[in-house]
Parts: structure tokens; C-alpha cells; sequence
């Protein structure tokens, strides 16, 4: 039988290794390992049934209590999951991810956890998802038209600059096509890259009128005058230098370190 308190002797907080006399926190594989002892070793040779001071027993009984499940949590089996999303579709709950989240965050997460995706638990079901709201918007027919729409308005067709005008109609060409440049091609149209960085046609505007302040460009004016004009030069020409070349600017020799 398993000795408590009095052998152990322990007290609020600290707890006396029983081999060398030395009072800790707790006794753990460290000290015990300067003994030649493991901790089963240590329990059983001297009968005490832990290893730690009232202090720190305190603090973690409080701490499981507080991770306790909350009243009326109860963990679901697969085939409760099942017949607890059709009890929702009955009472008109569609299965789309944030109304299903909504409803019952419970279901939602455990249905998530046991089958994977909460697509598989509503298939498991016997029930469809819900199709996204975009798509009681649009179809492939409506897609296609707001696309050659933007095309002869002169708007950029690139991703970047559709997901900022227009987030619905991009997630809508994701579900229907699969992706934007599937969409552009369906449309009759060439995808347009991303241009990274300044644009050619800004650059020349931005240096020139930074020219007209300063006088040519010169690497260290503009790192303390103008830094993001520096920093596009010098990403798509490689210097300032080449950068005046080949936009035909005057530009300032850099002064050498000697």
C-alpha cells in the first residue's frame, strides 16, 4: 500500500527526497537519476504515492477542473453525427459551412474531427452540400459575360487586380471552372500575368518628376529622399544606372568608396 503525507513528508511547498534528504518541489527523473533510481523504482522502494508538494497537487487538480467538458457536452459516435445532421436538415438547416457552424458548433467541429471534412459527414448523411451563396449569382454564362465585360471596359484581367474589384466574382470562377485562368480561356481571352513591381509606364513618371526636384538620379539621393522609386529601379533593371539607360535619364555617377 502506497504511503501518503507522513512518510513523504511533504509540506506546502516542498517534499523531502526520502533517499538524500533534500527538500524539492518535485522529485523527479533528474534528481532520482543521481540516486540510480527511476520513479517507479522510488515509489515502489519507499510505498509514496507522488512525487510532488501540496502546492503544486493544488494547482493541478485546479487546472483539470477548469478543462472539465462543459454541462451537456457529450461525445457523438459516427452513426449520432449522422442522424443528428439530418434531425438539422429537417429543421431547415442547410449544409453550408458557416450556417452548419452556427447552428450547432458542437456537431460542426466533432462531425470535422471523425470524418475528416464536413463535406464527408454531410455525404456520410445522405444529404448534398449546400452550394456556395455566390453561386445563386452566378454561372458559367453570367461569369463568362462579367469577364468579356471587363475585358472591353479596359480593365486588368490579372488575379491580383480581380481579387480586390470583384472577390465574389473570383471565388465564383474557383467553383465553376476551377480557376481564374480556366475562366479568362472559357471567356475567349488570354490570361494577363501579374506585372510585379511599378509598372514601366510609372516609373518613368515617378523619376522624372523626381528629377525635375533634384536634378539626375543618383543612388544615394534617392535612398534618402525616395526610397520605394530606388527599390523598383533598381528590382526590375538591376541599378540606377541601367535603369537611366534604358528609360533615357540623366543619372548622376555613384561615388566610390575608396
Amino acid at each position: 500500500m502506497l504511503r501518503d503525507t507522513p512518510m513523504s513528508k511533504s509540506n506546502r511547498n516542498s517534499i523531502a527526497c526520502l533517499v538524500c534528504g533534500k527538500k524539492l518541489r518535485v522529485i523527479g527523473h533528474s534528481h532520482l537519476a543521481v540516486h540510480g533510481m527511476s520513479v517507479e523504482e522510488y515509489k515502489e522502494a519507499y510505498g509514496v504515492g507522488y512525487l510532488m508538494c501540496d502546492e503544486l497537487r493544488s494547482w493541478n487538480s485546479k487546472r483539470k477542473s477548469r478543462h472539465k467538458r462543459r454541462p451537456g457536452f457529450t461525445v457523438r459516435t459516427k452513426e449520432q453525427i449522422v442522424r443528428d445532421l439530418r434531425s438539422l436538415s429537417k429543421r431547415g438547416v442547410t449544409m453550408r459551412y458557416r450556417e452548419l457552424q452556427e447552428a450547432d458548433t458542437a456537431l460542426f467541429k466533432q462531425a470535422k474531427r471523425v470524418f475528416g471534412t464536413w463535406q464527408d459527414a454531410v455525404e456520410a448523411a445522405g444529404l448534398k452540400p449546400a452550394a456556395p451563396l455566390f453561386e445563386e449569382k452566378w454561372s458559367e454564362e453570367t461569369i463568362i459575360e462579367a469577364i468579356r465585360q471587363m475585358a472591353k471596359s479596359g480593365k486588368p484581367l490579372n488575379f491580383g487586380a480581380v481579387k480586390r474589384a470583384n472577390p465574389l466574382l473570383l471565388a465564383a470562377t474557383q467553383y465553376h471552372f476551377g480557376s481564374w485562368p480556366n475562366a479568362v480561356k472559357a471567356a475567349g481571352l488570354k490570361p494577363q500575368k501579374l506585372e510585379r513591381g511599378w509598372p514601366r509606364k510609372r516609373m518613368l513618371e515617378e523619376a522624372k518628376s523626381w528629377i525635375s526636384e533634384h536634378g539626375p538620379l543618383n543612388s544615394s539621393a534617392l535612398l534618402g529622399t525616395r526610397r520605394p522609386l530606388l527599390m523598383a529601379l533598381v528590382r526590375r533593371y538591376g541599378s540606377v544606372e541601367e535603369a537611366a539607360k534604358k528609360l533615357r535619364l540623366p543619372c548622376a555617377p555613384t561615388r566610390r568608396r575608396r
